[in-house]
């Protein structure tokens, strides 16, 4: 299990500011005049909500290597077979998961792996639970590689603040559960898997991140690795 700050640190200097902004607020109204009050109420809302938002609880990881654990909090959009010219039209298992604007914006990896490429994409931002979005919108790709397997994450931004902080670069390892970055205000993750790739989770299923969701056959998703395959 890992240990976890209890917000996202990439927004500590905005709650660091608007915890300033606030206390400037509040002490204003006491030496000044009453209605520096309600410029502090502002700021201590703003505040909460950042809290919120970008709230980081500590997750337990199972660490089983058979296991591909939900790398994030949300609601199964779609799990579905699909083929794509990325993998020379090999059968491919997509599942999306839609992060609401309530949900923990906390993205991690899904399994022990190497990232063999990054890539940026998309001009979009449509709702992040519509179908389009999940094509279209600006996104984050990374492609994975274990053991003989290769996978697609999509991180995608949604219509709202259509930001993607992601800490991890070409040529990383990553631990599974290991934090991969933060998608802010209304997002969606996409994992492109092998067919084989046995899954325990539907279309509508609840999850959170580091739980199963599915089950890896490492001798029937050996590929023949030469050089990185991308998901379009």
């Amino acid at each position: 299990m890992f240990v976890r700050l209890p917000v996202h640190p990439w927004a500590g200097k905005w709650i660091f500011g608007l915890i300033c902004f606030s206390a400037a607020g509040f002490t204003a109204s006491r030496i000044f005049h009453d209605s520096f009050a309600a410029a502090g109420l502002f700021f201590f809302l703003i505040l909460s909500f950042f809290l919120c938002f970008f709230r980081n609880p500590s997750r337990r990881i199972d660490e089983r290597p058979e296991t591909l654990v939900s790398p994030a909090d949300g609601r199964i959009l779609e799990v579905c077979r699909e083929s794509t010219g990325a993998f020379n039209g090999e059968e491919r298992l997509r599942v999306s998961i839609f992060l609401a604007l309530w949900n923990v914006h906390v993205i991690r990896s899904p399994l022990d792996a190497t990232v063999i490429s990054r890539r940026t994409t998309g001009v979009s931002f449509y709702p992040a639970f519509s179908k389009k979005s999940g094509l279209t919108n600006h996104s984050i790709s990374l492609c994975l590689y274990k053991a003989g397997m290769e996978l697609n994450m999509r991180l995608s931004a949604g219509f709202i603040a259509r930001r993607i902080h992601c800490e991890i670069l070409e040529g990383n390892r990553i631990g599974k559960g290991e934090i991969i970055g933060l998608i802010r205000f209304g997002s969606r993750v996409d994992l492109i898997l092998p067919a084989s790739v046995t899954l325990t989770v539907r279309s509508g299923t609840f999850v959170k991140a580091g739980t199963v969701i599915g089950f890896i056959h490492e001798d029937k998703t050996r590929l023949h690795y030469s050089q990185p395959v991308h998901s379009a």
